[in-house]
């Protein structure tokens, strides 16, 4: 567990082991990286370190939280899937070469579950008044539903994002929400 600063000085501490954490990820795994080693690289000291963070996770989970907050900040609300699904490919190019490095380093799950606990229900809940009810019915009613949907929701973007990022980064986030959303309205 991280703590969450409101001091300017220490958020600006948390994102300096962030930065530094991500620099070291572009060279070793996570388990390979010490909390001495990146701290030096942070140009921080270790008391610093845990005056913040209880473990390296933590840190990831820091960037994470921090990443969500932003992307929920960009959502347009009462929006269609189509215009939140743009804002959160916007999102992922700006966030790409981080995103590439979790992935690569194989961490995706500290992205994908914050994505399906934390954007995927505001995602949802913007469109409630929109184009909701266009949404494709599932074919039967099962206990935890909305966690299968959340599921396949997370599973498209990914896929998205793996074949966009293979792509170069080619198409524009519009066209890749227009295709993600057309998968889900009728």
């Amino acid at each position: 567990m991280y703590t969450n600063h409101i001091n300017p000085v220490a958020q600006k501490n948390q994102d300096a082991f962030c930065t530094a954490l991500f620099q070291l990820l572009m060279k070793k795994p996570l388990e390979k990286i010490s909390v001495t080693e990146l701290c030096h690289m942070a140009d921080l000291d270790r008391t610093t370190f845990y005056r913040s963070f209880e473990s390296k996770d933590d840190v990831l989970d820091y960037y994470i939280d921090r990443q969500m907050t932003q992307l929920a900040g960009q959502l347009p609300a009462y929006s269609t899937l189509e215009k939140n699904l743009t804002a959160l490919f916007r999102w992922t190019y700006e966030e790409r070469k981080n995103l590439c490095i979790l992935m690569d380093c194989h961490l995706t799950s500290f992205f994908s579950d914050a994505l399906s606990e934390k954007i995927i229900l505001v995602l949802i809940s913007n469109i409630e008044f929109g184009d909701a009810r266009q949404f494709v019915p599932w074919p039967v009613s099962l206990p935890g539903e909305n966690r299968y949907f959340r599921n396949s929701f997370i599973g498209a973007y990914m896929g998205f994002f793996n074949s966009w990022r293979y792509g170069n980064f080619a198409e524009r986030p519009e066209d890749l929400a227009k295709c993600m959303a057309s998968f889900y309205l009728h």
